[in-house]
């Protein structure tokens, strides 16, 4: 190659370093100004943080597509071969949940199925010790969130083809379902969700701290060598962080304190309602999951997640549970600043231990609105009157408005009407932001078309809406 076209390739690269750090200069500025109160600026945000995105995705290689199915047999062989006995389960790909585990042998209620031990697991601990420890340990961020050192672990141990955990990184999802893979279409379907604002706030997060930690990856020399620094690409950073987020479990860490942790194999269990059938044995430093009922050979073995909304399902594991008991809707309600009487409202709720602006629970089952709803509709419906005898009256008890019911005099019945009518608008208001109805979701589902991340986000405002409306019909009845 002659002098010159050396010298043009070298400018040609000088020019696209520039336009690559100035995206990524702008992707920290946009995510750092970007509001959170106004969800329509939230939204018009979030459309130029994911342009921005696609702009350094288009300048960035991020992983190959791995063939999971291909590398289960080394995996297996890896867990073997650390003493962990498979003998009662396999892996298998199934309609719900796709890949999972599976019972080669009928396995009984209770039955101990599985034994991990603390050496195949990742955890704090492991990413302290490894190349990236001492970088872990300075950063202002990974100091003070071990689920970001988490994903930033995994994803130089991705990089790295000689990492001890190797044949279990090559089974792992090469993608998720997350928020974070959401297209603006796909995030189209969450409209109306009490989960929107919260999705669009986890993808300006996680672009942040990508577009923060490339900064620094790139601007200190005793940095430049690591691993982490090479690979460090949005896609790559997304897929660790999804990872860790659907996957990450907590057990008793070296110092006693609680550590996150993935768990080899353990992980690749879908949910199932349940009770919690997994502990950790600290004699045997080893985690140990029973089985939570009987399976039949070339059954699904599933597990139970937890007592987890479907909200907190979708955003952080990427699913939803249709008929969820302990589901729940987040009601976000306050006492207005221009409220004239905002100050002895505040007051009284806070005898209540009731903040003047809180999130507030609907569920489903026979009691709907918890006391510290009716609680605070009640103070929010008050008139000066009623808030003075609340306040002042020695025989007025604040406690007394946490019940479900007031005692029936002319004031107490005056205000639960206010409170319950007050519920009814927040409800309907609620309803209404919701762009589709039930039967055009139920359209969407059974359509071809619809991909599983816009089915994900129609089956969540569905079992919203759900819930919803009975609480709707329960304040009605009352």
């Amino acid at each position: 190659m002659g002098r010159k076209n050396r010298k043009h390739v070298r400018s040609e690269a000088n020019q696209s370093s520039k336009l690559f750090r100035k995206a990524v200069d702008h992707l920290l500025n946009i995510c750092e100004v970007s509001s959170v109160a106004n969800e329509s600026k939230l939204w018009e945000d979030h459309l130029e943080i994911h342009r921005t995105v696609a702009e350094i995705r288009s300048m960035e290689t991020g992983f190959a597509a791995s063939n999971r199915e291909q590398n289960f047999p080394a995996f297996i062989a890896w867990m073997r071969g650390q003493g962990i006995n498979l003998d009662k389960v396999t892996v298998g790909q199934f309609e719900t949940g796709g890949w999972g585990v599976k019972a080669a042998h009928p396995i009984k209620e209770s039955e101990l199925w599985l034994s991990v031990p603390r050496k195949v697991m990742l955890t704090e601990d492991t990413a302290m010790s490894s190349e990236i420890g001492d970088f872990l340990a300075r950063d202002s961020v990974t100091r003070i969130m071990p689920n970001v050192a988490m994903a930033l672990h995994l994803l130089d141990q991705r990089l790295d083809q000689k990492s001890f955990w190797k044949p279990y990184l090559d089974v792992l999802p090469s993608e998720y379902d997350t928020v974070l893979y959401f297209s603006p279409e796909e995030f189209q379907h969450l409209k109306g969700s009490v989960c929107f604002k919260e999705s669009l706030k986890q993808f300006r997060v996680i672009s942040r701290q990508y577009a923060r930690f490339w900064t620094v990856l790139n601007g200190k020399d005793d940095l430049k060598t690591l691993r982490l620094k090479k690979g460090f690409t949005f896609d790559n950073y997304r897929w660790a962080v999804s990872t860790v987020m659907t996957r990450q479990n907590t057990i008793p860490g070296s110092d006693g304190r609680n550590t996150c942790a993935l768990i080899p194999f353990w992980d690749m269990c879908n949910h199932e309602m349940g009770t919690l059938s997994t502990d950790f044995d600290l004699e045997k430093d080893s985690v140990k999951c029973y089985a939570l009922r009987q399976f039949d050979a070339d059954q699904q073995v599933f597990i139970f997640y937890g007592p987890r909304s479907n909200s907190e399902f979708f955003l952080h594991n990427a699913f939803v549970s249709p008929g969820n008991i302990y589901d729940y809707v987040n009601i976000n309600l306050g006492i207005s600043k221009n409220d004239p009487f905002c100050c002895k409202k505040c007051s009284l709720l806070k005898k209540a231990n009731i903040s003047g602006t809180d999130v507030f629970r609907v569920t489903m089952g026979p009691k709907p609105i918890s006391d510290r709803l009716w609680a605070f509709s009640r103070v929010f419906s008050m008139t000066e009157d009623e808030l003075n005898w609340w306040s002042l009256n020695e025989d007025a008890h604040p406690g007394s408005l946490l019940k479900s019911h007031l005692d029936s005099t002319d004031m107490s019945l005056a205000i639960q009407e206010k409170a319950q009518n007050f519920l009814l608008v927040r409800l309907s208001l609620l309803l209404t932001a919701y762009p589709t109805t039930t039967q055009e979701d139920e359209s969407l589902l059974n359509d071809v078309n619809t991909n599983n991340k816009q089915r994900m986000a129609i089956k969540l405002r569905m079992e919203e809406r759900k819930i919803l409306m009975a609480s709707a019909d329960y304040l009605k009845q009352s």
